[in-house]
């Protein structure tokens, strides 16, 4: 509405006063969770939400991005996914140029629409291809306005065809019958090892689960990445004060960090040891190997490409079980039997 005031003709530009009243109305609707968050969570809400997010992920991503200039990340990825919007857009662009240079007050509007979210969203500098969800509106709005009234008979034409070829069986993410997503093949492997009921705690390494585990009825889960180039720190480097992301040496001498990491929490407003090493960081095999060796009462899942590495280090603590073609896990040899709580999903 700013910019709309500010390109518009005297006669079509809205009252400041009324830009202000919009704005009052826009800043209740979101305020409660902002309110609720400041409340509730201040220091999580500050360091993530503001100082992480906005500013730095915003302004100086933490992490490398790919080389692709980033017009053409989010351009090439929505061509991808609808490209019949894309050309549709494309083709009425010119007369919203035309009515637009006429100071026709649509054009006006949805020009303004379309310049202020494409330039919020390929200026933020962390790339995330969702953020192109702001675009969609504008992009239908601008061929079902301005594709001229003469056209438009054959545009139906066009859009039924349309319908008809997103209704046939393909794997384009554009095809309305877009194949289902395949079960996780982790999933029935893990579930197993569940019923096993088994007291030890369980650290996934370079995991295949997408965190289905951490689902599960287990004493306790962890996650261990291998990471030379520390990048699990950098997307949230608070989480390594908090202790909730680990090296393999804190790990390793976790009972001397856990009392530092729980004042920590505390602080935080989050009485509780429960997230301390949820997730691990090795900088390499070496480091997996030494993991193991200094927790001889964790079972571990790991992938095949370990094995070798592990040689005899941890044949007197744990028995290797075959989990599928490419994991396997060591199971500690001191464990008890406990019986497992029957959720739902493992009915």
């Amino acid at each position: 509405m700013t910019v709309f005031a500010a390109v518009g003709s005297r006669e079509q530009r809205p009252a400041w006063a009324r830009i202000l009243r919009v704005t009052a109305w826009v800043a209740l609707l979101i305020a409660p969770w902002h309110i609720y968050q400041l409340l509730a969570h201040r220091q999580w809400f500050f360091t993530e939400y503001i100082k992480m997010e906005l500013f730095q992920f915003g302004l100086h991503p933490l992490v490398p991005r790919s080389d692709e200039i980033t017009v053409w990340f989010y351009l090439k990825r929505l061509f991808l996914t609808d490209p019949f919007l894309c050309v549709g857009a494309l083709l009425a662009f010119p007369w919203l140029v035309l009515e637009f240079r006429k100071q026709k007050t649509d054009a006006r509007w949805l020009a303004c629409w379309l310049a202020v979210v494409a330039i919020a969203v390929f200026s933020y500098q962390w790339r995330n291809f969702p953020y192109v969800l702001m675009l969609l509106a504008p992009l239908c709005l601008l061929p079902a306005f301005f594709i001229p009234v003469k056209h438009q008979p054959w545009i139906v034409v066009m859009l039924v065809l349309l319908l008809g070829l997103k209704l046939l069986p393909s794997d384009r993410v554009w095809s309305l019958n877009y194949p289902a997503s395949q079960p996780l093949a982790a999933s029935p492997v893990l579930r197993s090892y569940a019923d096993r009921g088994r007291s030890n705690e369980l650290i996934l390494v370079d995991t295949d689960d997408e965190f289905y585990g951490s689902t599960l009825p287990l004493p306790k889960v962890r996650y261990c990445f291998r990471d030379p180039g520390n990048v699990t720190v950098r997307y949230a480097p608070y989480f390594v004060d908090l202790g909730i992301t680990v090296n393999s040496d804190v790990f390793s001498n976790l009972d001397r960090w856990e009392p530092i990491f729980r004042e920590h929490l505390r602080a935080w407003g989050l009485d509780s040891s429960e997230p301390i090493a949820t997730t691990i960081v090795a900088r390499n095999d070496v480091d997996i190997v030494r993991i193991i060796q200094s927790h001889p009462d964790s079972d571990f899942y790991l992938p095949v490409n370990l094995r070798p590495a592990l040689g005899a280090a941890a044949q007197s603590t744990h028995a290797i079980v075959p989990a599928s073609s490419a994991r396997f896990f060591l199971l500690a040899n001191r464990s008890t039997t406990r019986v497992p709580p029957r959720s739902s999903m493992l009915q």
